[in-house]
């Protein structure tokens, strides 16, 4: 429902438009208006209601709601844009034209955005201020990147932007900030609250510093470590006498020339001996000055110095303390002078609140409290009694605010009921006791400080140690507890603060300094032990006779990187009694070898409750989404309960956005585990393992062979499902779901030998009446066994067997006359249909309810589906004669790298999109193929295929028919149609009676990328175009008969097909097509190129129209648009012509095009074949060959099976269409392709293993160049170790594009190097002078000569200079040819080195850097590169 909006709506929307904000303002209101509910009379997805059934209400609905929306819009845009906005009468148009008008300028403000964040820096600003400049400036740049480019704007390029912002950031500030600078900038992942933070801190104690250092006042507080003798203040009284007399402004400094102060405080000028850093000098060293207080306190080993020159500390408060040594050497102020200044400042800043807070505090007869003091250097207290292990301190005093000195007596360790501190100092006439801040953060732990109170915490437990109130403005620490024992506090999670404890939730902030603790050197010189280890040491006096702090835990990042270990899981305590509430679900595969019916995935789900399991089979991971709500509707259907949650590890399959709308249609909350964390999905992991063991022992033990694993599994979660399990207290959970206990009685030995009683149909008076079989399982559909008969390859599904438990079949095989395991020929499987004999069975299985093993209810069968058994073993289906042909798709995961070593035997590879049908009788029961069918009738219909007519006489040949079933998908692996083709049985057709010619042209490779090329080089639009049932227009010369198809509605019997047009199948189909499309567009006026014959041309007086034609796919392209348009109005008239715009995808070869030029590339044809062939996630390689590498015909050992060899080669010699830095490599393979070899195959594994890691790289067809044809010629002289032969390489070049190339080897021996150049040159000439011809057909002239490059001097001699005849008899015709060509002008030789030879990368095989830079020079690009993703 739409809210009703107020009046005063439009007020909230604080930013007008104006020409320079559109992305700003675009963003708010869309916000707004989404807020409101009303986006979609924005976006224009809901309509004004016009047509009835509208009703008048609906329609007065519709008008005030755009109404509001365009009062919003006009009253949130500058007056100058409003009055543009009269003309429109939708909201929605009003939109569209305010984001067309003003968003072509985001470029421009883009790019001065970019020059004011370039040229923004701190300046005199200070550091909120600067921040708050650079976040604005930021927020708007990001809005306008976002609606330049949302797509490619990703999260890896999200976070780069944010680090670099922070980067720029810190190095513009001011040169003060450069201690902070450098110590943020050496972090690691650091984020601009904390950087925020820390320079807000710094930028305080730079302004108190600047007091102190520049014009101390009356009041100000001055802290110093002083000695208790010889201190001398004429020199602070000359220094402050001249400050006073001079303005500070007006101080120019001799070393940097800059004004505001002298060289003494000169940040540029000032080194510190001592630490070895800019700033500051000695006396004014931190790092000094902590190493002099633990010295001072005891620790020898403090500095590198004997004396300590006097360091400042600027203080939080008035309760700041400092160290006084009596050795120090220290010039310092007077005690009257400090004196005076601390109480003018305890006057003039301290609040009376504080005052008296303080006071109150000061309660004779109690306990004195605890104070945390940020300005305190060490833990203070004045009760000695308190103090543990407590060591005298000499020559160490405190000055406090007030100027005066207190002594320090000890040191010792406090432990009492509530406050637990280590190294506490001991100073008797302190009052009240001190905590010291930095001591606790030196130590790992932080302070946080809340208008409620305070707490502490150890950041290397996340746990709460120690909590305080606050009184007044002062904060006491009320408890604290020592690290080891601070288990009595719950820890925080996340680094947050616990609500109970009444403070906000603060994120803590790590203050601590490694380096200058001896805690920490000690841990680092013994290769850093743990804490306890390190504390024992230091007990035990064996790291020397000193005393040091410890920190109660370590700290140390190093360790934290290295001895990481996972956090133990804890046992689960998910409590869950009602079924169905949580179901746990798992895919498992690909499996490593493909089952009779071509499964290669199982889907499992687990009852959380009962342990019950459901198995289901798949061809591909695509079919999950089937599958699972198959099994929830199974659940709703069977057992009449909803599934409540689902479970599941963090893949992708069961997280699809169709899957997450079904379980969000349906009430099911989806979980699923962390990344990378099997263990929180542990039960179906579990269950996993269990299954596949149990499957293992099952094959292994009855020596049944792998293809049969889906019936191991399934018998293997049936017989799961029927154990007894402690999880359940000994109880099946085959009882725990139904009550009930399974029928035992009907298990069977899996594997045994079994005896199938034979149907009388296949059986004779005299014939065995049973066949040998294996039994594999049980049938979920049928009440009978599932048993394997190898005599004729099929599964019979029976309750007539008897079962010779103690016999496994393939282990009685040796002693057996029965036939081959695997013969020739496949049969479907059959059912026992009653045709057995007549008397009783011996053995009825019993029944069992909907949805138990024995009658699920998730899947049905027809006489040639079979399912096995068990509801834990669903839609078990489809064994054909063959396996579903293995269409592969993309792989959606992103490198998962290998499997697990216990999943090695079941590893697999290939996945098909949708199970394929091949037969009638199952695709009659779908409606999706009874629709491709009925599609496919009513085009022979229209088309006058055939006349129904009677039989003709016995003796005149009758050709069958069968329909082909397919499923065509889009080039992003997407699904575009089901289809259905009816084919013509052609192969029982005879020549010279029912067929004679059958030869027809289609469309060379190197016309298809010439014609790219010059739409490229010309900018001609490229349409592509494809013949609905193109073999179907053909016109028959010959009388053929057909019988009537499957699903005819006239198939009466005695009746035929008398074809009258080519049909699919047919010997001369192919013929018969073109010749009816060639007579049809020459009728049209075009010219029918000599060059290629499926190249046609029509030139007109606005243009030139070009076709191209493989088959019934064509190209349409040319500069006469009005003649491209009669052209497609003409074919329209002629045959059924399907438009499919701009050209995308042909041939396999899809076509990417920018105003940079067109790519070619074959990435999906690249993924579907690695994923054919189990190469979809191996490691890639650099090049496609081994350097070097020289094969022969009796290299390695040869192959038992060819057929993957061959299989692999040929669909690499198509992918060389696209791809000439594989041709070399593909030539190579190819010639052994009659007898492989295991070293040839492994040379194959290689080129798939290049494509893994170059499968995104494609041919570029650059928009601009010349219209030169140049050609590159080279040859690897004698290369074959066989035969000696050598091998020709050339690849041609049309203007800047590569349009033809060959990597073959020569039909002779060649005599010497030049002899083979020779030929090479000769093959080169003759494609350059049918090129030069063929462009000339597309209206291209080319120039003459065209340049032919070669690397040999003799072979270019010898083409041009004839008086060498006498050493070129052996070459014959080869070097008259190119002479000839050479001396009529057509071809001119030239000179090439060998580094720049661009045809080497045909001819030899390189090393990496040589064979990427020879790519390039080919114009291979990434698509990404091309054109940022394609």
């Amino acid at each position: 429902m739409v809210s009703e909006p107020s009046s005063g709506d439009s007020d909230h929307l604080s930013i007008r438009l104006d020409s320079k904000n559109y992305a700003v303002w675009e963003f708010q209101f869309r916000i707004f208006v989404e807020g409101k509910g009303l986006l979609s009379i924005l976006d224009g997805t809901s309509k004004k209601p016009t047509v009835p059934p509208a009703t008048e209400q609906a329609l007065e609905r519709w008008t005030q709601n755009n109404a509001r929306v365009k009062t919003w819009i006009l009253g949130s845009v500058d007056p100058s844009i409003l009055l543009g906005l009269r003309l429109f009468s939708t909201a929605h148009e009003m939109w569209s034209h305010l984001a067309v008008t003003y968003t072509i300028r985001n470029t421009a403000r883009q790019f001065a955005l970019e020059t004011e964040l370039a040229a923004l820096k701190q300046g005199d600003r200070d550091v909120s201020a600067y921040y708050n400049e650079s976040v604005h400036l930021w927020t708007e740049e990001d809005l306008l990147l976002a609606s330049l480019s949302p797509a490619q704007v990703t999260a890896d390029v999200r976070a780069d932007r944010t680090r670099s912002r922070l980067m720029r950031f810190l190095m513009k500030l001011r040169p003060e900030f450069e201690s902070v600078r450098s110590s943020l900038l050496n972090q690691e992942n650091i984020q601009f609250d904390g950087v925020l933070g820390r320079l807000l801190q710094e930028e305080t104690r730079l302004r108190a510093q600047e007091q102190i250092d520049a014009r101390p006042v009356a009041g100000e507080t001055v802290f110093s470590v002083e000695r208790t003798s010889d201190f001398d203040a004429s020199a602070y009284a000359a220094q402050r006498a001249q400050f006073q007399r001079r303005p500070a402004s007006e101080l120019t400094c001799i070393f940097c020339d800059e004004k505001g102060h002298v060289q003494k405080h000169c940040r540029k000028h000032n080194f510190c001996v001592y630490c070895k850093r800019t700033g500051h000098i000695i006396s004014d060293c931190r790092t000094l000055k902590n190493r002099t207080m633990y010295a001072a306190a005891g620790n020898p080993g403090a500095g590198r110095h004997d004396s300590t020159p006097p360091p400042r500390a600027a203080s939080s408060g008035p309760h700041a303390f400092a160290v006084q040594s009596a050795s120090a050497a220290s010039s310092s102020l007077s005690a009257e002078i400090v004196d005076k200044m601390i109480n003018s400042a305890i006057q003039k800043s301290m609040p009376a609140a504080i005052n008296s807070a303080f006071a109150a505090l000061q309660v004779s007869g109690k306990a004195k409290p605890w104070l945390l003091d940020s300005a305190c250097f060490n833990h203070m207290t004045s009760d000695s009694t308190s103090l543990h292990q407590l060591k005298p301190v000499k020559n160490l005093q405190l000055q406090v605010a007030n100027g005066s000195h207190l002594p320090v007596a000890g040191m010792g360790s406090l432990a009492n009921a509530h406050v637990q501190l280590n190294n506490v100092l001991h100073v008797p006439k302190l009052y009240p006791n001190l905590a010291s801040v930095g001591q606790l953060t030196d130590e790992n732990c932080s302070v946080l400080f809340a208008p409620t109170g305070c707490f502490v915490q150890d950041l290397t437990t996340g746990r709460l140690i120690g909590r305080g109130n606050k009184c007044g403005r002062t904060f006491t620490l009320d408890r604290l507890s020592s690290r080891e024992s601070s288990s009595a506090f719950r820890p925080i999670v996340n680094a947050r603060v616990s609500s109970d404890l009444g403070f906000p939730s603060v994120s803590p902030v790590i203050l601590s300094d490694e380096s200058n603790s001896q805690w920490f050197l000690w841990h680092r010189r013994l290769g850093h032990p743990n804490s306890n280890r390190l504390q024992h040491m230091f007990q035990q006096k064996l790291l020397g006779d000193k005393t040091v702090f410890p920190s109660t835990s370590l700290s140390c990042s190093g360790c934290v990187e290295a001895k990481a270990k996972s956090i133990s899981f804890p046992s689960s305590t998910t409590v869950i009694s009602d079924p169905f509430h949580l179901i746990h679900t798992d895919l498992w595969g690909p499996a490593p070898f493909t089952s009779r019916n071509g499964y290669k995935y199982f889907a499992l789900f687990i009852d959380h409750a009962t342990r019950y399991t459901w198995v289901y089979f798949l061809h591909l991971k695509s079919e999950l989404y089937d599958v699972a709500v198959e099994f929830l509707t199974m659940i709703r259907t069977q057992f009449g309960r909803n599934v409540k949650m689902l479970h599941s590890d963090p893949r992708g399959e069961f997280s699809s956005t169709p899957l997450l709308a079904y379980y969000k249609s349906h009430g099911i909350l989806y979980q699923k585990s962390c990344p990378s964390v099997s263990q929180q999905n542990g039960v179906v992991e579990r269950k996993n393992r269990h299954s596949v063991e149990l499957t293992r022992a099952l094959l292994l033990a009855s020596s049944v062979p792998s293809q049969f694993w889906p019936e191991a599994v399934a018998t293997a979660i049936r017989l799961i499902n029927y154990q007894v399990t402690p999880i359940l207290k000994n109880v099946s959970p085959y009882y725990a779901l139904r009550s009930f206990h399974p029928p035992y009685a009907r298990l069977r030995v899996f594997g045994c030998l079994c005896f199938v009683l034979l149907p009388r149909r296949e059986r004779d008076k005299l014939s065995s009446k049973t066949s040998r079989c294996v039994f594999l399982g049980y049938s979920d559909i049928h009440k009978g066994y599932l048993c394997y008969d190898p005599s004729a390859d099929r599964i019979r599904i029976s309750c007539h067997v008897v079962f010779f438990e103690n016999v496994m079949y393939y282990e009685s095989l040796s002693s057996s006359s029965d036939p081959p395991l695997f013969s020739s020929t496949r049969l479907p499987v059959f059912e026992d249909d009653g045709e057995q004999d007549e008397e009783p069975p011996p053995e009825t299985p019993p029944e069992t309810p909907p949805g138990s093993p024995d009658s699920p209810g998730s899947s049905s069968s027809s006489s040639s589906d079979y399912s096995v058994a068990s509801p834990d073993v669903a839609s078990f289906s489809s064994a054909e004669s063959s396996p579903p042909p293995a269409a592969v798709r993309r792989s959606t995961r992103a490198n998962f790298g290998k499997p697990p070593a216990r999943l090695g035997e079941f590893y697999a590879h290939s996945v098909t999109p949708i199970t394929i049908l091949t037969r009638y009788s199952h695709a009659k029961n779908d409606p999706r193929w009874q629709a491709a069918m009925g599609e496919e009738f009513y085009a022979l219909d229209q088309n006058h295929t055939w006349s129904i007519v009677d039989c003709p006489p016995p003796s005149t040949p009758v050709v069958g028919c069968r329909w082909v079933y397919m499923v065509k998908y889009h080039p992003d692996g997407s699904l575009e149609r089901f289809r259905a083709r009816l084919v013509a049985q052609g192969f029982t057709q005879e020549y010279g009676i029912e067929f004679e010619e059958t030869f027809a042209p289609v469309a060379k490779m190197p016309t298809v990328r010439t014609l790219l090329a010059v739409a490229a080089v010309r900018n001609w639009p490229l349409f592509q175009f494809d013949i609905k049932n193109a073999s179907l227009h053909g016109d028959l010369k010959e009388v053929v008969y057909m019988e009537i198809p499957p699903g005819h509605p006239d198939s009466s019997p005695g009746k035929v097909c008398l074809l009258h047009r080519s049909l699919y199948g047919l010997k001369q189909a192919p013929r018969a097509w073109f010749e009816k499309f060639q007579q049809t567009i020459l009728g049209f006026g075009f010219h029918q190129s000599r060059n290629d014959p499926s190249l046609f041309t029509r030139t007109t007086p606005r243009g030139r129209v070009v076709l191209l034609i493989y088959v019934d796919d064509m190209i349409f392209t040319g500069d006469d648009l009005d003649g491209i348009s009669k052209l497609k109005a003409d074919l329209h008239a002629h045959f059924h012509l399907k438009e499919l715009g701009h050209l995308s995808y042909f041939l396999g070869i899809e076509v990417h095009r920018t105003d940079r030029g067109i790519l070619l590339s074959q990435h999906k044809y690249i993924n579907d074949l690695l994923d054919d062939h189990r190469f979809a996630d191996c490691l890639p390689v650099r090049t496609p060959i081994e350097l070097n590498l020289k094969l022969g015909k009796d290299s390695g050992t040869p192959l038992a099976d060819g057929r993957i060899y061959r299989s692999i080669v040929g669909s690499l010699i198509y992918l060389v269409a696209t791809r000439p830095d594989i041709a070399y490599a593909v030539q190579v393979v190819s010639q052994f392709m009659a007898a492989p070899r295991t070293d040839h195959l492994a040379a194959v594994h290689r080129i798939l293993r290049y494509l893994q890691g170059t499968r995104d790289v494609g041919l570029f067809l650059p928009s601009t160049g010349d219209f030169q044809l140049r050609a590159y010629s080279d040859s690897d002289y004698a290369g074959c170790i066989d035969t000696r032969r050598s091998t020709t390489g050339w690849c041609i070049q049309f203007g800047s594009a590569f349009i033809s190339w060959r990597c073959k080897k020569q039909d002779k021996v060649s005599k010497s190097s030049t002899e083979a150049e020779c030929r090479a040159m000769s093959d080169c000439g003759s494609e350059m002078e049918w090129l030069s011809r063929l462009l000339g057909d597309l209206g291209v002239a080319i120039p003459t000569p065209m340049v032919l490059h070669v690397d040999n001097t003799s072979a270019i001699q010898i083409a041009v200079n004839p008086v060498l005849h006498n050493r070129t008899k052996h070459i014959e015709v080869h070097v008259h040819y190119i002479r000839d060509l050479v001396g009529a002008g057509t071809i001119r030789m030239r000179y090439i080195p060998t580094e720049e030879q661009v045809a080497d990368l045909l001819t030899k095989s390189f090393t990496t850097s040589r064979h990427w830079f020879l790519s390039g020079k080919l114009m291979l690009r990434d698509q990404h590169q091309f054109g940022g993703g394609c």
